[in-house]
This record gives structure tokens, C-alpha cells and sequence, in this order.
């Protein structure tokens, strides 16, 4: 009989010390979590709070059953919490054995009636973490709401360039069939009558001008080139992405960047090309007044004041073409210019719907915990009890 007594006491001892120690090993995994968060703040103060509230339960010296108990564990727990980051939690939990031989001045079940009082307390925790995800939840719905408006208005603007695609492609190839003829007429050497120099001031300045233009106009053909490449690259890499932008929301973004940065580069080419046809406008402009004045001078050479009237009329037809082509690159240039805004609003609501989604993430995750931990501690108090 008295075995049997002297068994149970032991039984009893070891069930305590062995609950001391899950409840350790709780705390460990638990500020572990809270330790490795990259933002520890508002959103883990429910958890911050049960590790306070666990650890004046159990790490009280007046609560010297429990508290002897757990200094004894002392350095198997946190050895224990050492691995927390690269052993399952249920691992964790359900290997962790503590021993315990040391005779109890005291013994009391303070530390086990306390445990069962934080468990309702710690249940309202896990009620409020809950509350929490909910709010986190609704504010990411509103975010993406914001930016499904703003990809449909996105949408729209893109609408709107394109309509533009049919005129400026049809002002393009009448532009390159009126260029062919000229460079055709100045191919030929019984075209390339002048002023002979020192006749007239302004003329000799104009055609000096114009050789310069040529050289210009060139310069910036190579720069909105090279523009248009980098634009044609930009365009490339966001099709890639868009096959794949549905798999991932960090995919999703960074589609999204990728429009913006094409956008940026489109904009870039579109100045480029205007800075063209302006120049090219005006060298037209110039090489038409040189014409005209040559048609003067030769005036009673028919042939050539008729070859000079065929150019002059090219040179004009030129100029108009070009003009049109300006007043619809502005257009579309303007439109582009919203399209980059839209863009850039598009991009920073879904940078943070996904900041919010992430945030909902480790916060469910952490309730997740939170929950289970609970259930460990109850499952190791009704051992006890």
C-alpha cells in the first residue's frame, strides 16, 4: 500500500515536472515565432501578450513547485528552443521529455489552476487574433477593389492609343512613299541646280543650314532607334511575364511593374520620334524656301523651273504628311503620358494588396499557432488533472 502511495506521488511529480516543461518548450517555440517576425509589432501583440501572461504563470519563484521544476529543465528547454526553427512544432512538442529528481519542499497545484485560468484568458486571444485576420481581410478586399478599378481605367486609356494605330500607320506609309520621291529627285545630277554663292546672303545661309540638318537628323534617328529597341525589349519581357502573372501574386506584380516600365519606354521612343519630324519638318521647310527661290533665279530655264515646281509641291505634300504625323504622335503621346499614371497607381495598389495579403498571411499563420499551442497546454493539464 504504501508503494503504491509513494508511486502515485512520484506519478504525480513527474506529471507536473513533465507539463512545466511543455509549457517551457511552449514558450520557446512561441518567442521563437515572435523573435524571427519581420515586423513584430501591433499585429503580434496577441501573442506577445500569452507569452507574458505564460511566463509570470510559470516562471513565479513564489510558485515554487512548478518554478523549481522548470529551473531544473532550464537548459534542456532551450536547447530545445534552439531548433524551433528547423523541427516541426508537433515534434517539438511531443519530444520533449523532462526529468526531474530533485524533492519538492512544497508540493501545490497553483501552477495547474492557473494554467487552466489562462487557458479561457488565452482563448480570448485567440478570439481577437481572429478579429484581427478579419479586419486585415476586409482592408485587402478594399485594396484590390481600388485596383481592379484602376486596371479597368488602365484598360481604357490603352483603348484609346490604339485607335490612333490605323491613322498614324496609314500618315506613316504615305510619309515614305513622298520620302522615296524625294531622295529619287535629288538622285539625280540634272536636279542639283543652284544659286550660284555670293549671289544672295540669306539663300547661302539656308543652304548651309540644311547640309547641317542632314547630319542632325541622322543623330537623332539613331537615338530614337535605339529607343524603340529598348522599348521592343520592354514590350518582349512583359508578354513573357503576362503568361505566367496568374500563378503567383508576387508573379502578378511583377507583371505589373513590367507595364509601367514598358509604358516608361514607349513614352521615351514616342519623344524621340517627334524630336524627328519636328527636325524633319523643319528641313523640309527650309529645302522648300531654297527650291522656291531657285525657281525664281532659273525662272526662264523652263525645264528646270518646272523640275524646281515638282520638288517644291513634294517637299510641301512632305511637310503636311509630317505635320499630321506630329499632331497624332502629340495625341498619343498625351494619352500615353496617362496611360504611365494609371500605370504607376495600378502597380503601387497591387505592391500593396500584396504588403496586406502577406500581412494576413503571417498573422493567420501565428493564430494558427496560437491555437495549437493551446491545445497542447490543455492536452498536457488534463494529464495532470
Amino acid at each position: 500500500m504504501a508503494r503504491a502511495k509513494k508511486s502515485n506521488k512520484r506519478s504525480v511529480k513527474e506529471s507536473m515536472a513533465v507539463a512545466a516543461g511543455v509549457l517551457v518548450m511552449l514558450l520557446m517555440v512561441l518567442c521563437t515565432c515572435v523573435a524571427t517576425s519581420s515586423n513584430p509589432d501591433e499585429s503580434q501583440e496577441g501573442l506577445l501578450s500569452i507569452i507574458g501572461k505564460l511566463a509570470s504563470a510559470f516562471a513565479d519563484p513564489e510558485n515554487s513547485s512548478g518554478y523549481e521544476n522548470m529551473q531544473l529543465d532550464n537548459e534542456k528547454s532551450k536547447e530545445a528552443g534552439k531548433k524551433a526553427d528547423s523541427s516541426p512544432l508537433d515534434e517539438q512538442l511531443n519530444n520533449t521529455i523532462i526529468s526531474s529528481t530533485k524533492e519538492e519542499k512544497k508540493e501545490t497545484p497553483s501552477m495547474i489552476y492557473k494554467a487552466f485560468e489562462f487557458l479561457n484568458i488565452d482563448g480570448k486571444e485567440c478570439r481577437r487574433e481572429a478579429n484581427i485576420l478579419k479586419e486585415i481581410n476586409s482592408v485587402a478586399n478594399s485594396v484590390y477593389s481600388i485596383f481592379l478599378e484602376r486596371d479597368k481605367k488602365l484598360a481604357c486609356i490603352k483603348k484609346m492609343y490604339d485607335n490612333h494605330n490605323s491613322e498614324y500607320e496609314l500618315e506613316c506609309v504615305k510619309l515614305l512613299a513622298i520620302g522615296k520621291e524625294i531622295r529619287k529627285y535629288y538622285s539625280n545630277p540634272h536636279n542639283t541646280t543652284q544659286i550660284p554663292e555670293n549671289t544672295c546672303t540669306e539663300y547661302d545661309i539656308k543652304r548651309k543650314k540644311v547640309n547641317a540638318m542632314h547630319a542632325e537628323i541622322d543623330k537623332l534617328k539613331k537615338d530614337a532607334t535605339a529607343e524603340n529597341y529598348a522599348y521592343e525589349k520592354a514590350h518582349s519581357d512583359k508578354k513573357e511575364l503576362e503568361k505566367d502573372m496568374e500563378k503567383s501574386r508576387n508573379a502578378s506584380l511583377e507583371y505589373h511593374s513590367q507595364v509601367l516600365k514598358t509604358g516608361e519606354k514607349l513614352d521615351q521612343a514616342m519623344e524621340c520620334k517627334l524630336h524627328v519630324l519636328k527636325a524633319m519638318y523643319a528641313r523640309n521647310e527650309m529645302s522648300c524656301s531654297l527650291r522656291e527661290k531657285e525657281k525664281c533665279f532659273f525662272a526662264e530655264i523652263r525645264d528646270t523651273r518646272n523640275s524646281l515646281g515638282k520638288i517644291v509641291k513634294l517637299h510641301k505634300d512632305h511637310m503636311e504628311c509630317i505635320n499630321n504625323l506630329i499632331a497624332i504622335l502629340t495625341i498619343r503621346h498625351s494619352i500615353q503620358k496617362d496611360f504611365i499614371s494609371v500605370a504607376d497607381q495600378v502597380y503601387s495598389t497591387y505592391k500593396a494588396y500584396d504588403a496586406i495579403k502577406n500581412m494576413y498571411e503571417k498573422q493567420e499563420m501565428y493564430a494558427d499557432m496560437s491555437v495549437k499551442i493551446l491545445y497542447k497546454v490543455e492536452e498536457a493539464l488534463e494529464n495532470i488533472s
